[in-house]
């Protein structure tokens, strides 16, 4: 909250008319990250096929960050996804990944 009101006080400085505008604000906005080099070789691709392997990647990464989460708990996962755990069983097997990998070493 003290950030907003440090951002507002420096605006209503800065402000050159009677309304507060976006510029007044001076916001910094970062630079657009550079594509990966995953992304540069998608983009030489069919959309369609592109799509589909960003979306494979995307399930594999997700799920892998989801188990790491859960020390490969699939119940907890499945909560924390919100989807049924029998649909995260599908998930891990089509990512190719074994929740082995992911439980907790005791």
């Amino acid at each position: 909250m003290r950030e907003l009101e440090n951002l507002i006080e420096r605006g209503v400085i800065f402000c050159r008319s009677g309304a507060l505008t976006l510029a007044d604000l001076q916001l910094e906005v970062p630079p657009a990250p550079a594509l990966p080099a995953v992304a540069e070789e998608m983009a030489k691709l069919p959309f369609r096929e592109a799509k589909d392997l960003a979306i494979q990647h995307f399930h594999r990464q997700y799920i892998r960050k989801l188990l790491e989460d859960n020390g490969g708990n699939v119940s907890r996962a499945a909560e924390a996804a919100g989807i049924q755990r029998q649909y995260l069983h599908r998930l891990i097997k089509e990512a190719g990944l074994e929740t082995t990998e992911f439980k907790l070493k005791e």
